[in-house]
């Protein structure tokens, strides 16, 4: 997938994001594999932290929301969670900086 340096607000934030210098990974990484990286680098969780799920698209674009990011954060629970039991294959994640 892209692996993009740049600075923007596409990422998956509790609150409105705000324009950082971002490494976007992916968008083609399983979502327990974005769970792990989050776990061993970072807080777990897919919105807050230094890495978060990306809104990057297979073609380094950054929309608004890529359809399949969907499958990869449940927001069913009092605070976000990577969704592994949807077994996603397309997530993307981003390094803040």
């Amino acid at each position: 997938g892209a692996l993009t340096l740049t600075r923007n607000d596409g990422y998956e934030d509790t609150g409105t994001p705000s324009v950082r210098l971002t490494l976007h990974l992916g968008p083609n990484i399983p979502v327990t594999i974005a769970r792990e990286l989050d776990v061993k680098v970072d807080d777990g969780k897919p919105t807050t932290g230094v890495l978060r799920v990306s809104d990057v698209d297979t073609d380094g674009t950054f929309p608004t929301l890529h359809a399949a990011l969907g499958a990869c954060i449940d927001t069913g629970g009092t605070t976000d969670e990577y969704d592994i039991q949807a077994d996603a294959q397309d997530c993307g994640v981003a390094f803040l900086y």
